[in-house]
């Protein structure tokens, strides 16, 4: 991981975000060095910490990890997350398990599966949509296959010798 910090992007929902966390609870959370269940606010800032979930208008994270993200804007730098919702997303050396959103702004993303309007930058996804065509003609071809090759076999032990 980068021993710099990785400095956040003009991003222009960081202005929305702080206005509509102004009228939620606790508007702005920092998490440092922690290990959180949930988190709900309006911003939310993570470093060198784990969530199981976190829901915020604006998140920033810096080497730390969540297993679902739910965000207006997402901006990850050196993390992992399983699953993430968001309109914008900027990714820096981050590795993502699921992620939609309507742009993603990468540089060297490791993902499962990607559904966006716009990428920009290089996300390295396992899933893409030629691939899921791939595995889903060669599952239809092997199950046409087994069943008229079962249903001979089916016949022919069923018929007298």
């Amino acid at each position: 991981m980068s021993d710099k910090r990785h400095e956040q992007d003009d991003n222009p929902l960081d202005s929305m975000a702080a206005k509509a966390s102004e009228g939620m609870e606790g508007s702005t959370v920092e998490v440092t060095q922690a290990a959180k269940h949930s988190i709900q606010a309006g911003q939310v800032h993570m470093l060198e910490s784990s969530a199981r979930s976190v829901h915020a208008s604006a998140l920033h994270m810096e080497d730390s990890a969540a297993a679902y993200v739910s965000a207006n804007s997402v901006d990850a730098a050196d993390s992992a997350i399983v699953a993430a919702v968001s309109s914008k997303m900027t990714l820096h050396d981050t590795s993502v398990g699921l992620a939609v959103a309507r742009k993603i702004k990468a540089d060297e993303v490791n993902a499962f599966v990607v559904f966006a309007q716009r990428v920009d930058g290089p996300v390295h996804a396992v899933l893409t949509p030629l691939t899921a065509l791939a595995v889903g003609a060669g599952a239809a071809l092997g199950w046409a296959l087994l069943r008229g090759a079962g249903g001979r076999l089916r016949d022919r032990w069923r018929r007298p010798r």
